[in-house]
This record gives structure tokens, C-alpha cells and sequence, in this order.
């Protein structure tokens, strides 16, 4: 185990240049929300403990009318941001997460811990809640917020995140951004 959160990065040496994380928006763009007689709560995520997983749940069993809807990894359908009427992100450690911008491009409020650049993007965004991460207690109740948000409120939040991602970080935009800095020293 190592006891350090670090990323080596080649962004800065000569002949390398960064290209940030994007997302197809017009993927997410058409999604028909499918209606539930339960708050589903969306969490895309491998099952490994700097995912805080173990934490989202022990806070969703404290919610009375909720349903965590936990898709693994890679294996996600637009479907299943479908079905959601929230999405959790409760890493204890990330850096930008795809994830995240997918779920905003899918009009989806989030929750998320503050960890990476998560704060940044939903604070930008005008989207969700940022609670500490490791706080079971903060989820909840983060949860429960928007769980007795109104529908009208949550939806604002949804299209705040869509369009900061369309106007930021759809993969247009990144590549665009990318190919300015391209050669330049």
C-alpha cells in the first residue's frame, strides 16, 4: 500500500502537450428521464476503497425512500442515467473525473465530496452540493437535500450542468483548446 496520492505528468516537458478530459455531450443531450416511485441515486464507480463506496452506502441506508442504483466501472448506459434523478460521487481522491462531467452532461444534479477538482466543477457549474469526503453524515444529508429539493430546482441544477459542460468540456471545445496550445513553447 502506498500512502501517497501523487501523478507524474509529461504536460510540462518539451514535446508533450496536455489534453484535458472531455465528453461527447450530444450523446447525453436526448436522454428521456424515466420516471420512479423512488429517488435513484446514480453512482458510476469500481468497487475499491478510494471510491468511498462502503461510505455512499452506509449513507443512503440512513435515507428512507432511496435507492442507489451502483453501476461497475465502465459498464454504463445511457440508461442508466436515465433512471436517475441524482448522481454521487463519493471519492476520497480523484482528479477530474469523466464520470462527473458525464453525468452533468446527462442533466443530472450532483452530489460529490470535495476532493480534485470536483468542488471547482460543480461550484463553476452551479450544479450540486460538495460535502468532506469520509463524512457519512454530510452525504446524507447532502442527499436528503436534494432529495426534498423541488423537481423544478433539481432540473435547474441538471441544465446549469449540462450547459457548463457543452460550453467547457465537450470534447469539441477540449480539442479545440488543444490544438491552439499545439507547438506553442
Amino acid at each position: 500500500y502506498w500512502p501517497f496520492d501523487f501523478r507524474l505528468s509529461a504536460g510540462n516537458l518539451p514535446g508533450f502537450v496536455t489534453v484535458g478530459n472531455g465528453v461527447y455531450v450530444d450523446e447525453f443531450a436526448n436522454i428521456t428521464k424515466i420516471k420512479r416511485n423512488v429517488f435513484t441515486i446514480l453512482c458510476i464507480s469500481r468497487r475499491d476503497p478510494v471510491k468511498g463506496i462502503g461510505i455512499l452506502e452506509q449513507a443512503v441506508k440512513e435515507i428512507l425512500n432511496c435507492k442507489l442504483n451502483l453501476v461497475s466501472g465502465h459498464r454504463r448506459t445511457l440508461a442508466d442515467f436515465a433512471m436517475a434523478d441524482c448522481y454521487v460521487l463519493s471519492s476520497l481522491s480523484e482528479g477530474l473525473p469523466i464520470v462527473l462531467l458525464e453525468a452533468m452532461a446527462a442533466k443530472l444534479p450532483i452530489v460529490t465530496t470535495d476532493v480534485g477538482d470536483c468542488r471547482r466543477l460543480v461550484e463553476e457549474a452551479k450544479c450540486g452540493l460538495v460535502v468532506p469526503p469520509f463524512n457519512v453524515v454530510a452525504l446524507a444529508t447532502a442527499i436528503r437535500t436534494m432529495i426534498n429539493m423541488k423537481s423544478t430546482e433539481r432540473t435547474k441544477l441538471g441544465v446549469n450542468g449540462y450547459n457548463f459542460v457543452k460550453e467547457k468540456y465537450s470534447w469539441e471545445k477540449v480539442a479545440f483548446i488543444y490544438h491552439q496550445g499545439y507547438g506553442k513553447s
